[in-house]
C-alpha cells in the first residue's frame, strides 16, 4: 500500500488522529468521567428531575442507564473492529456511506455546540453565585440575570474551552485531571453532607 504524509494505510484502515498511547487507562477514565460530568448532572438536572418524578428517581436513573450501557458496548465493539477517534463519522461512513457519515458528523458538531453553550450558561450562573458567596456580596449572584453580561461571560467561557481544545490533547488531559478531581471532591463532600 502507498504511504502519504501524515496518513498510512494498513489493512484498509488509515492511520490518523491520535498517536497510540497518547491516552492511557487513567486518561481514558478521566475523559469518560468528564463526559458524564457528574457535578454538572447533580447541579443542573437532579433538582428538576426530582421535582417531576419524586421518589421514582432511582427507577429513572436505571432506565436511563440501559441505553447508555448499550451505546458503550456498541462503541467498544466498533473500536475493537475499527479504532478511530472520529467515531460516528468514520463508522457510519464505512457502514452506510459518506452521506450518512457526514450527517452523523454534523449532528455531533451541532450537539456539541448546543451542549457547550448550555454548559457555559450553567457555569456562568454558578460563577456569579460563587463570587457572591466568596465576597459576601449577595448582589453579585443577580448579575447572572443580566442578559448582556450573561452572554458576554458565556462567550468568555466558550472561548476558554476552545483555547484549551486548540492547545491539544495533552493540555486537555491535564485540565481534565484537575476538573474531574474537583468534581469528585465535590461529590464526596455532597455524599458526606447528605449522610450527616
Amino acid at each position: 500500500m502507498s504511504e502519504s504524509i501524515g496518513t498510512r494505510r494498513v489493512s484498509g484502515l488509515s492511520r490518523k488522529g491520535l498517536k497510540g498511547g497518547t491516552v492511557g487507562l487513567l486518561g481514558a477514565v478521566v475523559i469518560g468521567v468528564s463526559c458524564i460530568a457528574p457535578a454538572y448532572t447533580l447541579t443542573a438536572s437532579l433538582g428538576p428531575t426530582i421535582a417531576q418524578v419524586g421518589v421514582q428517581l432511582p427507577a429513572i436513573f436505571l432506565v436511563g442507564f440501559i441505553p447508555m450501557l448499550l451505546v458503550a458496548l456498541g462503541y467498544r465493539e466498533l473500536n475493537n473492529a475499527m479504532p478511530d477517534s472520529g467515531t460516528s463519522f468514520t463508522w457510519a461512513t464505512r457502514a452506510f456511506g459518506p452521506w450518512v457519515g457526514w450527517m452523523g458528523g454534523w449532528g455531533l458538531v451541532a450537539a456539541t455546540i448546543i451542549v457547550l453553550s448550555n454548559l457555559a450558561a450553567v457555569a456562568v450562573e454558578f460563577f456569579y453565585l460563587m463570587l457572591a458567596q466568596v465576597t459576601g456580596n449577595a448582589s453579585l449572584a443577580a448579575l447572572a440575570g443580566n442578559v448582556p453580561l450573561n452572554i458576554a461571560t458565556t462567550l468568555v467561557f466558550i472561548s476558554l474551552a476552545c483555547w484549551v481544545s486548540y492547545r491539544g490533547m495533552e493540555t486537555t488531559k491535564k485540565l481534565q485531571y484537575i476538573l474531574v478531581g474537583f468534581q469528585l471532591l465535590v461529590l464526596a463532600w455532597f455524599a458526606v453532607a447528605a449522610f450527616v
